[in-house]
């Protein structure tokens, strides 16, 4: 009875590494449909959104506080950064940015993944520490590029399944 809890436990405690390596697979093998199962899309657009726009907020605060147009500027940088991120929060962005890479460059049309062209041979989560952050948070964090601000990765529970819910860079 009590090896079976112990391996019960295990498995629990596993879950969330088991859900990276089946999300590094999915990215290797640029399979879009593979990292849709994994991977909460909408989610994740919604929370670089929210960071985005504090990050707006915060800078015009400072850098417009005497514009008259300072209102008009902040809204359409509203605007811009939900074009940003309808663009680079896809399936080849997110493995970009799980390398330590920035998404930047458009992808030919009829490539199956859309968004940004993958330019680094390093593989998903090289090099990341991974730990866990509570219950049901377990964390990713990829080192940037050439020594930049690393990316989290956030994947949280849901019963017994794991999914990649957010992620946080620095803007």
């Amino acid at each position: 009875m009590v090896g079976i809890a112990a391996i019960a436990l295990t498995g629990f405690a596993l879950a969330p590494y088991v859900a990276v390596y089946q999300i590094q697979q999915a990215a290797e093998a640029q399979d879009a449909d593979a990292l849709e199962e994994h991977i909460d899309f909408p989610r994740i657009r919604e929370d670089l959104k929210e960071q985005i726009n504090l990050s707006i907020m915060a800078k015009a605060k400072t850098e417009l506080k005497d514009n008259p147009f300072g209102g008009l500027a902040m809204a359409m940088a509203s605007g811009i950064a939900d074009r940003v991120i309808s663009s680079f929060v896809t399936p080849s962005g997110l493995i970009e940015l799980m390398k330590g890479e920035k998404p930047d460059k458009p992808i030919a049309r009829g490539s199956g993944l859309g968004g940004s062209v993958a330019r680094s041979d390093k593989k998903p989560f090289e090099s990341a520490n991974m730990h866990y952050d509570g219950f049901s948070k377990f964390v990713i964090e990829v080192p940037g590029k050439n020594g930049g601000a690393p990316s989290q990765f956030i994947l949280r529970r849901d019963l017994i399944t794991w999914r990649l819910t957010g992620v946080k860079i620095q803007f």
